[in-house]
């Protein structure tokens, strides 16, 4: 597929929506003397003023550029959309657009809502690529449990099965941790839970740290 140049110009194996205004019509064909917004598939501008054949579908089987009925409405138009585009701002307006213009651009407007579309899928993916490469080491599945719950990691050592595990809260104030590094489970927890420690994991430690510090209520017992 072609691109399209600085002026907005698309090639013809893509498709825009332009405003159309039927001058013939034949079997296969919608006639109409009113502009309506159409998918054009031939060199053109976007939001040009046409004439044009246009499919049951609305798609302009021909064309040719009409000024007649051109304003500077449709250079707004245009302008605004490419910025938007650019962007990839998904509540751009156009103001001040005759109706069919402005059912041009609410129209086009769903490209840019499938670009953002396709831009947020491909950073869905990317983070859940990160964090499988991440879950493969003991030291990406503490980062993951720690920073998914607004900690930070600051350093750790394995020991055996256990690692001591220095840690940093919301709120800025470091802890030393015990953990089973089969399943992330507190062996001690480094504050006084009364003998409670071996029932968390490393996840939910952070949130009763976390409620602590917001009730002032942590005693720490590994300093």
């Amino acid at each position: 597929m072609h691109g399209e140049d600085r002026d907005g110009i698309v090639s013809s194996d893509e498709q825009r929506f332009v405003v159309g205004h039927t001058q013939e019509s034949g079997d296969g064909f919608q006639k109409r003397n009113d502009g309506i917004p159409v998918h054009a598939c031939e060199n053109c501008a976007y939001f040009d003023n046409v004439i044009c054949a246009i499919t049951l579908d609305k798609n302009v089987l021909y064309f040719d550029h009409d000024q007649s009925c051109r304003n500077e409405s449709f250079d707004k138009a245009r302008t605004c959309f490419l910025e938007a585009k650019e962007n990839l701002n998904i509540k751009a307006r156009a103001n001040a657009l005759s109706v069919v213009l402005n059912d041009a651009f609410a129209l086009a407007m769903d490209e840019i809502k499938n670009l953002v579309e396709i831009e947020e899928a491909k950073k869905r993916q990317e983070v859940e690529e990160f964090r499988k490469r991440m879950r493969e080491t003991l030291e990406g599945r503490m980062r993951l449990a720690l920073e998914d719950t607004g900690a930070r990691l600051i350093d750790h050592m394995v020991r055996g099965n256990l690692a001591e595990i220095r840690w940093r809260s919301r709120r800025n104030r470091t802890y030393n941790s015990v953990i089973d590094i089969n399943n992330m489970n507190v062996v001690t927890a480094g504050i006084c839970l009364s003998g409670t420690d071996r029932v968390f994991d490393l996840t939910s430690l952070i949130g009763v740290v976390h409620e602590g510090e917001r009730r002032s209520l942590i005693v720490v017992t590994r300093p």
